[in-house]
């Protein structure tokens, strides 16, 4: 048993069966949550520790449990079951468990265990194609190294794309989590918003993104929402309009793409919905240029879809040539992952006088290109 969620609302039996104890990583909020709920519910689970690399808070205690360094696990057992209650480093910790044996590695965070499931599939599809990966890397050595000569001008943009080639293609993703930061699609220095803008959420998912613009931007010409998933088209439609009445906000039950047509989709538990010919319904498409270059000029265009933006890329070649929109386009989709250099180089090649720059917003994925 490895890399399990500990649900909030459920106990995980092997956790509560355990007669070694259990130990805690991270002394923050969460595991003081975990400490005050579960000695409630449980008096007889034994919290043997809580490790934490943060020097000033080693050698005290949470809430009467010993607070102690990441070299102490050495002296525990490693069949005892650990929780990781932090949320960020969670690669790194879960790599420094596994190499001192411990495989009873529990998260707090549900997104953390979703993430360390994605990356042992990813992990595992690493070690099965290392000929056809080394093949792609190869093959599209010009491309890698165009990029790399667009990235010169921002240290952070060329680290992120090193360090997401070494994650998506060699297996290494404590790099890449490290670079994390917030504001994603709007980070400071490089999107700026005006009163002008007329907004493009390609891949609207839940509307957030498009109330996060909103808020920034208080006063604006219009919104444009695209969202083919009629489940989540019905969530954005009613967080946008009838939630929150954003005016000015257009939503349509479509996908961006590079043509008007009909595909194949398929849409899965956490809402990442994608075009798949083995998909289980199928849902209509528009080009951007088909659809705003009669009514509108957008000044800036974000697209996460799955997998689809350079079809959606393709398809707003006109409105790009016309307007010369900023982008915040999601380069981790894939597998192989060779979005991370085609996307970028699809922009560096069409249009040169973009300046792209490349962020990392979440531990592994969200990966977003930004050109201005």
């Amino acid at each position: 048993m490895s890399n399990n969620a500990v649900w909030k609302n459920e106990f995980n039996p092997a956790i509560e069966s355990s007669t070694k104890g259990i130990i805690l990583y991270g002394a923050g909020i969460n595991a003081a949550d975990f400490i005050i709920k579960y000695k409630n519910m449980k008096p007889a689970l034994n919290i043997l520790c809580v490790v934490d690399s943060d020097k000033s808070k080693q050698d005290d205690s949470l809430l009467g449990i010993p607070i102690v360094t990441p070299d102490s696990l050495k002296e525990y057992n490693n069949d005892i079951s650990i929780i990781v209650t932090t949320q960020r480093d969670c690669f790194v910790i879960t790599d420094n468990l596994k190499t001192l044996g411990f495989n009873n590695i529990f998260y707090v965070s549900d997104y953390n265990a979703l993430m360390i499931n994605i990356v042992s599939i990813r992990d595992e599809y690493i070690r099965n194609n290392r000929e056809l990966l080394d093949t792609l890397l190869k093959k599209n050595s010009d491309k890698i190294s165009s990029v790399r000569s667009c990235l010169k001008h921002d240290d952070i943009s060329l680290a992120v794309f090193e360090a997401k080639l070494l994650s998506s293609f060699h297996g290494h993703h404590s790099d890449i989590e490290a670079l994390h930061v917030g504001d994603m699609y709007f980070p400071d220095g490089i999107i700026s918003l005006s009163q002008d803008e007329v907004f493009i959420d390609c891949g609207g998912y839940d509307g957030k993104t498009t109330l996060d613009f909103v808020s920034r931007t208080g006063i604006y010409k219009g919104i444009y929402v695209l969202e083919p998933d009629p489940w989540q088209y019905e969530i954005t439609k009613w967080m946008l309009q009838e939630n929150n009445k954003i005016p000015n906000c257009e939503i349509v039950k479509l996908g961006a793409y590079d043509s008007n047509s009909e595909v194949t989709f398929s849409s899965i538990e956490w809402g990442s919905s994608y075009i798949n010919p083995h998909g289980e319904f199928k849902i209509q498409t528009t080009s951007l240029d088909s659809l705003l270059f009669d009514t509108n000029h957008p000044t800036f265009i974000k697209m996460d879809i799955e997998g689809a933006e350079l079809n959606a890329l393709e398809g707003a070649r006109k409105i790009i040539e016309r307007d010369k929109p900023k982008f915040a386009i999601s380069a981790y989709h894939g597998l192989p992952n060779t979005h991370i250099w085609d996307v970028p180089y699809w922009i560096i090649e069409n249009y040169p006088q973009y300046k792209i720059y490349l962020k990392q917003h979440a531990s592994i994925n969200e990966t977003v290109l930004y050109a201005v």
